[in-house]
């Protein structure tokens, strides 16, 4: 039998929903997740269109793990164009809604338009509904998904977007499962979701039933390698992402101080073991997963009071928001991570947002005028705290700032001080002047400055990747092999991206072999570890052209000023070229008809309509 899934295909301005299928060959060339959502979004949308327009599409996709034994398989891909960039955003979401929607007889669901009135989408395995959602729209993440769990009866997954989502902030986010907080937080998409009116996207467990070619086959497989993710690890379940904290700010990886400096004391005070001493009230787990990174958390006192248990502050919200900003408080980096969570924003960004506003008010750029008399000074907790809120609700300063770092760069400085961003994406918390292929891979990451698009700065820290022809971990400042490694994490870093399932299993003994055995196992199908390597490379390549058509060039596969200090700007150019040619590009960047037909990928390329 022929591996099929289904779509659901959603016009929120006709009210109309169909289902179509998807064919084995498609699903085969393009697997699932992001992959899919590539060919979708290439084949679909218009160029050119505004990202808050009705005509662009909001996609949820599962992969081809969901619902089977792999571990980590339960992720989900958002993908869209940004109204942050302008360009491709897909943001990776775990918790438990991609197994939820196979659950329920879909691979993803595809959202066109806009409704005339607040709604959210009601989806189960009989019947797929449009409701009016005017009595959540204002309401927080965590009581709108308290609500629809009660309103739908329990058992209930839901991706859905706060008050910054409806206010089209272009740094909201869409958060899942509501005190769970699993959040697809890159790049605006909760704008997206809030330019089409809908609030939420409901999806009950089902019964269906999913086929897994060999059962018995892929659960001893699996069951074979359980034991050695859990045992390797033990540190990321007992502190969290934050276990990190401390030997990245070792490495100059951590962010200080909006980027300019590379070290500070106050990283001691925010630590994982700081979390999980102080405010940590539980672990959570993604569905289907042995390791339980998550954090549940609660500050029960004080000036930085939480409500509830949530979901807690991962390694990336404590350097943007802690020590990017020299804030040293654990309770007050808790207090603002959770209401990001509440208000649906990225909280990466809106770190890196505040970090630029306190060293423009301190170099004059802002003023006092502008801030309304705030104290814009490093480490002020309620500072922060305050400027959340105004972010979320485009107020005052925050209007200016709810925008992205980018555009308020150019607003209050005249583009006089440099921004951390790339194709106008927020540096996440990783310092490219770390490690050379990081800066590399955010220059050519299709989202723009992303560490997870290549996921590389292990390979020069502590891991090598035997799999991929790197039988030794690499000088970090050196660039030799650089553009390779680069390209080709970015390539194996499409296929986690478009069967679902966690990065962390990198670590902790899965490898390329794994994913092949596993997906043959799932589907029937006959890959090799080469065949999959070129999937993950037709994947990247497709990302990259939905770009070059929306008008991104060469010159914009680059770092703000600063940021090429261990690697000079002319060894960088060569280092870009260098790259291209690795992966069989012209000099622009732009990939040339025989890597296009090396790929398969000539078929389809058919423009809009």
């Amino acid at each position: 039998m022929e591996y099929t899934a289904k779509l659901l295909e959603i016009d929120l301005s006709k009210n109309s929903i169909q289902t179509i299928t998807l064919q084995g060959t498609i699903l085969r060339q393009f697997l699932g997740g992001t992959g899919l959502g590539a060919l979708i979004l290439y084949q679909n949308l218009s160029p050119g269109i505004q990202p808050l327009s009705p005509e662009n599409l909001l996609l949820f996709l599962a992969g081809p793990f969901a619902g089977s034994p792999v571990p980590c398989s339960g992720r989900t891909s958002v993908v869209s164009k940004s109204p942050l960039t302008g360009i491709w955003v897909d943001s990776d979401v775990g918790g438990r809604f991609g197994e939820i929607l196979r659950t329920a007889g879909l691979m993803g669901i595809s959202i066109r338009g806009k409704s005339s009135e607040p709604c959210y989408l009601s989806i189960d395995e009989q019947e797929q509904k449009i409701i009016n959602a005017g009595h959540l729209w204002g309401l927080d993440t965590y009581k709108t998904h308290d609500i629809l769990q009660e309103e739908l009866g329990g058992n209930v997954s839901t991706m859905l977007i706060g008050p910054a989502g409806e206010k089209l902030v272009a740094v909201s986010s869409i958060v899942s499962d509501g005190r769970d907080s699993r959040v697809a937080a890159r790049g605006g998409l909760g704008a997206v979701m809030g330019s089409k009116n809908l609030k939420a996207v409901a999806v009950k467990r089902g019964n269906f039933r999913i086929l897994i070619h060999d059962i018995d086959g892929l659960k001893k497989l699996v069951n074979s390698s359980i034991q050695e993710i859990i045992t390797l690890s033990t540190e990321l379940r007992e502190h969290g992402t934050a276990s990190g904290i401390e030997v990245c700010h070792e490495l100059g990886d951590l962010p200080v101080r909006n980027w300019s400096r590379r070290n500070w004391q106050g990283t001691q005070k925010i630590t994982g073991p700081v979390v999980t001493q102080s405010v940590l009230e539980g672990r959570y787990n993604c569905i289907r997963c042995p390791i339980g990174c998550g954090r549940v958390v609660q500050v029960e006192t004080g000036p930085h009071r939480t409500e509830t248990k949530a979901g807690g502050p991962e390694y990336e919200t404590i350097g943007s928001l802690g020590s990017n900003l020299l804030l040293d408080d654990i309770e007050a980096i808790t207090k603002a991570n959770d209401l990001c969570n509440r208000y649906g924003m990225d909280s990466i960004s809106v770190g890196q947002i505040i970090g630029f506003a306190f060293e423009a008010y301190e170099r004059e750029f802002i003023t006092s005028a502008d801030a309304r008399g705030i104290d814009l000074s490093w480490g002020n907790g309620q500072t922060v705290i305050t400027l959340i809120h105004m972010i979320a609700e485009k107020r005052d300063i925050g209007s200016i700032l709810s925008r992205g770092v980018r555009y308020a760069s150019d607003y209050f400085t005249r583009g006089k001080m440099a921004a951390a961003h790339v194709k106008g994406l927020e540096f996440p918390s990783h310092d490219p002047r770390a490690f050379v292929s990081v800066a590399l891979g955010y220059a050519t990451s299709p989202r723009g400055a992303c560490h997870l698009q290549a996921y590389s700065h292990g390979a020069e820290a502590w891991a090598s990747r035997p799999e991929l022809g790197f039988n030794e971990i690499l000088d970090r400042f050196s660039d030799d092999r650089k553009a390779e490694l680069t390209a080709k994490m970015q390539n194996y870093m499409c296929l986690f991206d478009s069967l679902k399932t966690c990065k962390f299993l990198l670590y902790y003994g899965v490898d390329l072999t794994d994913l092949m055995n596993w997906l043959n196992l799932t589907t029937g199908w006959d890959y090799s570890r080469e065949d999959l390597m070129e999937t993950g490379e037709r994947i990247f390549n497709l990302k990259v052209l939905f770009n070059r058509r929306e008008g991104i060039t060469a010159k914009d596969d680059c770092l703000p000023p600063g940021f090429l200090t261990e690697i000079t700007a002319d060894k960088f150019d060569r280092l870009l070229q260098e790259y291209y040619s690795y992966r069989e590009w012209s000099p622009e960047g732009i990939p040339l008809d025989g890597t296009l037909k090396r790929l398969g990928l000539l078929p389809f390329l058919r423009s809009y309509g």
